[in-house]
């Protein structure tokens, strides 16, 4: 079996963006906003919720993003800006 890394790149703004599950802690770290998702997350009975916990590749307009997006109450502009931070961080 032979490895090959996962690559993410950071795609232009109002295109979708991938990056991974540590990348955007990393990122909700920085904007020190990772509390409000974490305590939000256990009550988050949905799938978005879900999405979010267990998602190894987030989307930029996935249920994981919508979750983000809704909690912290983001705009379009505050979660590009966030998924362009998440890609700067090594996963």
């Amino acid at each position: 079996m032979t490895y090959t890394p996962l690559t993410v790149f950071l795609q232009p703004v109002g295109a979708t963006s991938f990056v991974t599950r540590d990348q955007m802690r990393q990122a909700l770290l920085a904007q020190g906003v990772i509390e409000a998702i974490d305590e939000a997350t256990p009550a988050g009975n949905n799938s978005a919720a879900a999405a979010y916990m267990n998602g190894p590749v987030l989307s930029s307009v996935g249920p994981a993003a919508a979750f983000i997006k809704t909690t912290l109450g983001y705009t379009q502009a505050q979660m590009n800006t966030l998924f362009a931070l998440a890609a700067t961080f090594t996963y």
